[in-house]
């Protein structure tokens, strides 16, 4: 095991009472004036001068949707960085008991070129030069890490925009298109939930998850971060139900002439997409049937993501029009459905 990383463990039995660590994790009022979309974002960015006693090392331990996490960092300096890396609405817990364990060990915290790895417990899942690239591994990491284990509420892979009180969802994977159809979406004047994980209650009503969007130029190799302001749009209050659902992909040339697509297969493509589907499969079947019920279910390729938005928009509006809404008598202490075999099935049909 690297000499650094047995440095950084070393740190562990001071961390749970050292006033130091208490005071990275806490942070004073700079963690409690953080805005969720608004903070440092500039990914890459370093300290502009290195101080040798602010470099000591640091433990960060926080909460996220009820699920605890330990980040643990080799200089002090990288902490603006990676706070920015955590998911939205986390809350610092210093003296919490996390069974979750996340190590970024950089060589350098001033040269942009210093070797950074990042390891979960001792297994290394990075080994890069690039700053950049070690933030969004270690974002992707924890937050997909709190989205299989939260336990009130699901997340789905799929980005997310409000429109006139409800939710247009696009299921899928990362590089699906989810993020650039989002950013269309909020030009054409929807309000944003997220472009990365649809976060849902018992209910099927889905909650903001203000991370800044993630989008690919210059061919995918450069990543660019904005918040909904740079579009013209704001971050969505919710929670709101979803009116509709696009199963879409983006393929070059194509118009978008989607079709009505049956329940059944929206089921399917949430299932898909669900994080905790193998965890939880009864209460994500329950929060599907909830999704869907009021749902308009769309499908069909599509090509750029500026002309697919406003007919998505114009869909979604007509729908709406036409529908109630939730009934009110849908509530999070609704019972939940027995899971049978036939339920189990569906599930493993869309996982194999």
């Amino acid at each position: 095991m690297p000499t650094d990383l047995q440095a950084l463990e070393s740190s562990d039995a001071a961390a749970s009472g050292c006033p130091a660590v208490q005071t990275c994790a806490v942070g004073g009022s700079t963690l409690r004036s953080r805005s969720l979309l608004s903070g440092p974002g500039d990914f890459g960015r370093n300290a502009s001068s290195h101080d040798p006693e602010k470099s000591r090392r640091t433990v960060l331990r926080i909460v996220a949707y009820g699920v605890t996490v330990e980040v643990r960092v080799s200089h002090a300096d990288l902490l603006c960085d990676v706070r920015n890396c955590l998911p939205p609405g986390w809350q610092p817990a210093p003296h919490a008991h996390a069974e979750h364990v996340v190590s970024v060990v950089r060589d350098d915290a001033d040269k942009a070129a210093a070797r950074t790895q990042i390891f979960v417990r001792r297994r290394r899942i990075l080994d890069t030069r690039c700053w950049s690239e070690a933030l969004h591994c270690l974002e992707s990491h924890i937050q997909l890490h709190v989205a299989e284990m939260a336990g009130e509420r699901i997340f789905v892979h799929a980005g997310v925009v409000g429109w006139r009180g409800k939710a247009i969802l696009l299921p899928g994977r990362s590089f699906a298109g989810k993020s650039s159809l989002v950013a269309a979406l909020l030009k054409a004047g929807a309000e944003y939930l997220s472009d990365e994980y649809a976060v849902c209650d018992s209910s099927g009503l889905v909650h903001p998850y203000p991370r800044r969007l993630s989008l690919r130029e210059d061919g995918g190799e450069k990543l660019r971060r904005p918040g909904p302001e740079e579009f013209g749009s704001r971050t969505c209050r919710g929670p709101l139900p979803v009116g509709l659902i696009a199963m879409t992909k983006y393929v070059a040339g194509a118009r978008w002439c989607p079709t009505r697509a049956p329940s059944g297969w929206a089921a399917l493509a949430l299932i898909d997409n669900m994080v905790p589907i193998r965890r939880q499969p009864g209460r994500c079947l329950h929060v599907i049937h909830r999704i869907l019920a009021e749902a308009l279910c769309l499908r069909g390729n599509r090509g750029e993501a500026e002309d697919a938005a406003p007919a998505l928009l114009a869909a979604a509006a007509g729908h709406s029009a036409s529908r109630p809404a939730l009934p009110a008598s849908m509530d999070r202490n609704d019972p939940q459905p027995t899971l049978t075999k036939e339920t189990t099935d569906v599930s493993q049909s869309a996982y194999g």
